[in-house]
């Protein structure tokens, strides 16, 4: 039996520790789903910032084309022991093949070139490799999202910073009063009493004595009248701005919850799994190649302790006589 060279070990250490990392990080990302906590896909991060390390450093060191297979498989099949279903299993099939063809290519660019460059290597499939990731990740999302309630599915628009100050400059030519609304210092109270003195500006003539009163009553009644659409008490130091996209997002769960039943598909999870596919793919693909430097002085490393070796080889290549 052929004794294994330095770097077949370390290609095969490469291997055993990408699965483990691989079924740690799937992991994680089940857990970032269904917990209710802001900072539970911190953990997931991490975790997924190790396992694009080791794949990126194996990708280096799996010359053969059944290394370069496993590690496409064990990337992202540990996906499926934490969200299973049909549609999970062909994406994580055809993200298998997408990551297996972005390996052969950092493999096939480091037998082309003439002088050994590990970032521009990596490059050659680099796209491939984190649109499969990519694909994966947001399908075992799209499973867990499924089993989410609504309630906690509409938050993960940014409503408070994306539909709100949206709604606000839509609504502005038609109601001048919601311009005070892009400042987010503007209270419930502030907002309110600014509506009634424009209204008694343009003619809803109020005896003097009267005013305060009047507009305490207009105050206390429409604060009410907000609470119910909420179900909670209106102080009326909230922002205004955010509480109008509380309002939007109640809204937004009870049309929901009313209509799901009727839906062919569930339309809350589909779209934020693309949601998240479109933010992911382009993130990931911008992070990568830092990743890749990190990845470059590893390799350094490597070579100057001796677990690889880089030799000078002559070629021989067919070329049409000039």
């Amino acid at each position: 039996m052929p004794e294994w060279s330095p770097r077949q070990k370390l290609a095969s250490v490469f291997l055993v520790l990408m699965l483990l990392v691989s079924f740690f990080t799937w992991r994680a990302l089940a857990r970032g789903v269904l917990i209710e906590e802001a900072s539970s896909f911190l953990m997931p991060a991490r975790w997924f910032g190790l396992l694009f390390l080791l794949l990126l450093a194996g990708a280096l060191v799996w010359q053969e084309k059944v290394l370069a297979f496993l590690a496409a498989i064990f990337v992202v099949v540990p996906s499926l022991f934490q969200a299973w279903s049909v549609a999970h299993l062909l994406i994580t099939l055809l993200s298998i093949g997408l990551v297996w063809l972005g390996l052969r290519r950092v493999q096939h660019e480091l037998g082309e070139r003439i002088h050994l460059s590990v970032r521009r290597s990596l490059a050659a499939g680099l796209g491939l490799v984190v649109l499969g990731v990519s694909l994966t990740l947001s399908s075992q999302y799209f499973v867990h999202a499924k089993s989410l309630s609504w309630e906690r599915l509409v938050p993960s628009f940014d409503l408070a910073e994306g539909v709100g100050p949206l709604v606000l400059h839509s609504l502005r030519p038609f109601s001048p009063e919601l311009a005070s609304l892009q400042d987010r210092t503007v209270t419930v109270d502030d907002f309110l009493r600014d509506v009634q003195m424009k209204d008694t500006a343009r003619g809803q003539l109020i005896p003097p004595g009267m005013q305060e009163t009047f507009w305490r009553a207009e105050l206390n009644r429409t604060k009410q009248e907000l609470g119910r659409l909420l179900g909670r008490e209106i102080l009326g130091t909230e922002n205004m701005q955010t509480l109008l996209s509380e309002v939007l997002r109640k809204k937004t769960v009870a049309f929901f919850s009313s209509e799901h039943q009727s839906l062919p598909v569930p339309v809350l999870p589909l779209f934020l799994s693309v949601l998240m596919f479109l933010t992911l793919y382009p993130l990931m693909a911008f992070l990568a190649p830092f990743v890749g430097s990190i990845v470059g002085l590893v390799f350094r490393f490597l070579r100057r302790i001796g677990w690889i070796r880089v030799m000078l080889v002559s070629t021989e290549r067919e070329v049409i006589e000039r």
